[in-house]
């Protein structure tokens, strides 16, 4: 955060990685599950600031009845799915080093 200080983000390249929480990774020895919201949060930040991303852009993560639409058939519009974990689990920054 000190070293922010000293730039003007306006000024500053951005790269967005956008990410699919269900697809991005599955857990292959538990059934090919879908990974929990803390589960996932630390992987994709090394990954991500390896290939010098500097933002992330989450398709939705609202709750939605059909999985295939990756969550553009909203159902809560304020409510995370639950397929991932519960509330609490989503409010993290993982890739602030």
């Amino acid at each position: 955060m000190e070293e922010r200080r000293g730039h003007n983000p306006l000024q500053r390249p951005i790269a967005v990685y956008e990410m699919h929480l269900g697809s991005w990774m599955r857990i292959p020895e538990e059934g090919n599950r879908m990974p929990t919201y803390r589960e996932v949060a630390p992987r994709p930040a090394e990954y991500l600031r390896r290939l010098k991303f500097t933002h992330v852009q989450f398709l939705p993560v609202m709750e939605h009845p059909f999985y295939g639409s990756r969550g553009y058939q909203v159902a809560g519009y304020f409510a995370p799915t639950s397929r991932y974990g519960t509330p609490p689990c989503l409010g993290m920054d993982a890739l602030t080093p």
